[in-house]
């Protein structure tokens, strides 16, 4: 029972490459209690390495209910999701990056999610309160 725990806490907080599953790969966000400042470069941000789900067996069941547009949707949530729990977060850029897909088309996607799901999604553009993401106006 002990050895189980320990091999279950390991494989927890161990980001090692060999050992994800098909269809996830490893990405480095920026750290989600990292705090933001004017003119602060990446290159002086801490990042953690994240284990995301780029294609999960969610994805498979679900092709026939719904649209590829709907799906990507769900794929970007799961992804922005994912990263958030395991204490880092991505910026829209990282998402298009790892689908293949322009920015705008993140955005895009990200704002309908979260209109039709009346959820705010956890990315970098609302947690550091970057960019235009939250308007302080509304």
């Amino acid at each position: 029972m002990f050895v189980g725990d320990v091999l279950k806490l390991f494989k927890e907080y161990n980001r090692d490459a060999w050992n994800l599953e098909p269809g996830q790969t490893m990405w480095f966000a920026v750290c989600a209690d990292e705090k933001p400042s004017y003119g602060k470069t990446l290159e002086k941000t801490r990042i953690t390495p994240v284990i995301l789900s780029i294609v999960h067996d969610e994805d498979e069941n679900e092709r026939e209910r719904y649209s590829h547009r709907e799906l990507r949707r769900f794929k970007i949530a799961r992804i922005l999701r994912e990263a958030f729990e395991q204490k880092g977060v991505l910026s829209q850029a990282d998402v298009a990056e790892m689908l293949g897909v322009s920015i705008g088309t993140v955005s895009k996607d990200i704002r309908e999610y979260q209109t039709e799901n009346q959820v705010v999604l956890p990315y970098r553009g609302t947690i550091h309160d970057l960019g235009r993401a939250t308007t302080h106006k509304r």
